[in-house]
Formats: C-alpha cells, structure tokens, sequence
C-alpha cells in the first residue's frame, strides 16, 4: 500500500501521515466549534478532512520528498475547496480555499476554482478516490447553520469562525508531528478574565477620545461589553 503524507520527517526521522493529519485536524476542528457554536461542528469536521485532499496528488508527495520544486503543480488547497464549493458548503469553501492564502472574497474563491492550472474536472476523481480509499466516502450533504441563510453579515461571520476552527487545528496537530507533544489547554478562571478585561479598558481609556473614528470605536467597544452580559449569540 502507497502510503500518502502531509509533513516530512520530524527530529526522530517519522513522517505525518496524510490520513492521520486529516482525521485529527478534522476531530479537533470538530471539538472546538462544539465549544463555540454546535451548528458549526459538521462543517468544521468536513473541513478539516478535506483541507488537504490536494496532498493525495502524486506532485505533492513528490514536492515533498524534494523530488521537485513547488509550483502550481504542488498547490494543495484548491482541491478540497472545489470538492466544497461543487457541494454547495459554502463555508468549508472558503475556509479550506484560505488555510494558508488567508480568506478569499467570493470572486476570487470562484477565479481560484476555475482556475485551468488546475484542471479540476479532470483530476478531482481520482484524488477523491485515494482519500476515500484511506478514510471513506465522502458525503454528499452536511448541515451549515440555519442562521446564515440570506444575511451576508451572519454568513461572513460564520465563515470566519469556520476558518479560525481550521487553523487551529491544522497549526496544533502539526505542531505535536514536530515537537512530539500536544499543547496544553490554556485555562481562564474568572478572576484572570476580569482581570484581563480591566486591562483592555485602561488600555482602550489611554487613547485619544475625540474625532469621529474614534467616536465610533469607543460606541463599538461598548456595544461589545453590553451584549457580553446577555445570553451567547450571534449579534451584528
């Protein structure tokens, strides 16, 4: 069995498993959306198994064993957001297509898509077939939340949050390839919040009051503080 790998050899000479990265990513992006908002947990999932399906390509593996240079031939992330955006997932879309571009704008995720470099039509299939082979099919429909449905506010925010899932994830489980060790969770208690928040405030309080922008940034900043005492949400 060809085996497919994401990262090259940490300081003991292991290699990261393509299959290995993608489920763990994909669980932790899952877990950390649970946390945040739960109609974010499958797309986050699906996200994170499908950020990079481009590295089943035999280019990638050859880029990375130095057996070629990088290029559009070698380019990862592509691959996954067609396979998401041909779905409809508008958010996985967006958050595979910038996990290491950064967020696109609507008109260039589509231009990306289209793009003949990568001839998607013609190479998505057999990419498609080497990761289900490794880690099953691939589903044809997953639940993004209700809530964006026809506001380009919520869906901008949804697909925000959707990408910082990703990132985190993708950086963390590729941190613990090469540094042999998961990072510790950082634990807030409430006295070191409101301790923190108190330092924001003073800090926010030390500059220049007066002028229209920092009239609206100080109307921003409070607007952020009042909707913090009611319930979790989604405001805009």
């Amino acid at each position: 069995m060809t085996n497919y790998y994401t990262h090259s050899g940490n300081e003991h000479n292991d290699w990261h498993l393509l299959r290995e990265h993608l489920e763990a990513v994909g669980h932790l992006a899952e877990q950390f959306a649970e946390k945040n908002n739960i109609a974010l947990k499958e797309a986050a999932y699906w996200s994170g198994l499908l950020h990079n399906l481009g590295k089943y390509r035999d280019e990638f593996q050859q880029y990375l064993k130095k057996e070629r240079d990088r290029g559009s031939e070698t380019h990862h992330a592509v691959y996954g957001a067609a396979l998401a955006y041909q779905n409809n997932w508008l958010g996985p879309a967006f958050a595979i297509a910038g996990h290491h571009a950064g967020l696109h704008d609507l008109d260039q995720l589509q231009t990306l898509i289209c793009d003949t470099r990568y001839r998607i039509d013609e190479r998505l299939l057999s990419i498609v077939k080497r990761f289900e082979k490794e880690l099953g099919t691939i589903v044809k429909n997953i639940t993004e939340p209700h809530f964006v449905v026809d506001d380009p506010h919520r869906l901008e925010f949804y697909a925000r949050m959707l990408f910082s899932t990703l990132i985190d994830a993708d950086f963390l489980d590729t941190e613990t390839h090469y540094t042999g060790k998961q990072r510790d969770s950082l634990q807030l208690d409430t006295l070191l919040v409101k301790t923190l928040l108190q330092r924001l405030i003073e800090e926010k309080n030390s500059k220049p009051q007066t002028g229209e922008l920092n009239a609206v940034r100080s109307r921003l900043f409070q607007q952020c503080l009042d909707k913090a005492e009611e319930k979790p949400g989604f405001f805009h």
